[in-house]
């Protein structure tokens, strides 16, 4: 059974079926920021440990793991900018080390019952058909 990032994937595939090399840079970084900004807002907030969390790495998960809380606007800024700064064709990461935020994903707060970062796909998903 395909999970939610296995159809993303194939829909990411089919969509660089439809478009030149030369554009798809630009679509993967745009799905990309898409991505990261609702994941980030979508993330419940008690302290605001857990939405400060997330960061954006290239060719490698981050393994960074935030002290400070960040505003939810410096958080997305910072994620645009290294994917904005990433090479054409780099991988992308979107990873968040709070020792909580599995369980946040699996819907323990009320907040997000659905998870941040599953139904952010869902989105993606639906908007590339």
């Amino acid at each position: 059974m395909p999970t939610n990032v296995d159809q993303f994937n194939l829909e990411v595939e089919r969509l660089s079926l439809e478009v030149t090399e030369k554009q798809l840079p630009a679509i993967v970084k745009k799905i990309s920021i898409d991505a990261f900004n609702r994941i980030v807002l979508k993330t419940p907030v008690d302290t605001g440990r857990a939405r400060s969390g997330w960061h954006v790495s290239v060719d490698a998960p981050s393994e960074v793991v935030f002290q400070d809380i960040r505003s939810p606007q410096q958080v997305t800024n910072e994620g645009a900018e290294i994917i904005l700064g990433a090479r054409n064709f780099e991988t992308i990461y979107i990873t968040n080390n709070v020792n909580y935020i599995g369980a946040l994903e699996e819907g323990t707060s009320r907040q997000a019952p659905l998870g941040m970062v599953a139904v952010t796909v869902q989105e993606i998903n639906a908007a590339l058909r």
